[in-house]
């Protein structure tokens, strides 16, 4: 039996989800030198009674100039990103196509697993984050 696959959106409505963007500037990408809107995204949610936030750092390229990152956007960019929070960083390299001996390669490797440790206690657990995960990519 086939189940159906989630979307991001699909997961954002379920887990009731919302967010609030603030552009900060437009600044470079951290360790690149590619212009970029630099956004604070503000993920809340109630679980269980409780409140939950996270606040990221989010960069939209200046193809994007004006446009206001959405809740899809910038979750199924974590959520993307949140696939180093279980490979190490050879397999990392490998699987985003960053030399192995760049030191650039390993900040990235650690903002990645950072964030994903966020988001992980964010989606309440493993599972929750294993979820998002799963869901149809954008």
């Amino acid at each position: 039996m086939k189940t159906k696959t989630v979307t991001v959106s699909e997961y954002i409505k379920n887990e009731g989800i919302t967010s609030t963007a603030k552009l900060i500037g437009r600044e470079t990408f951290p360790n690149d030198t590619i212009l970029a809107d630099h956004w604070k995204v503000t993920f809340s949610k109630i679980r269980c009674g409780v409140p939950k936030r996270l606040t990221v750092d989010y960069y939209m390229g200046i193809g994007n100039v004006g446009r206001t990152p959405t809740t899809d956007d910038v979750l199924d960019s974590l959520a993307s990103d949140a696939q180093a929070y279980w490979l190490d960083f050879d397999s990392f390299c490998d699987e985003f196509g960053y030399d192995k001996d760049g030191r650039k390669a390993e900040k990235i490797y650690n903002a990645c697993r950072h964030n994903s440790a966020r988001l992980e206690k964010f989606c309440g657990d493993s599972f929750g984050l294993r979820r998002l995960m799963d869901c149809e990519r954008l």
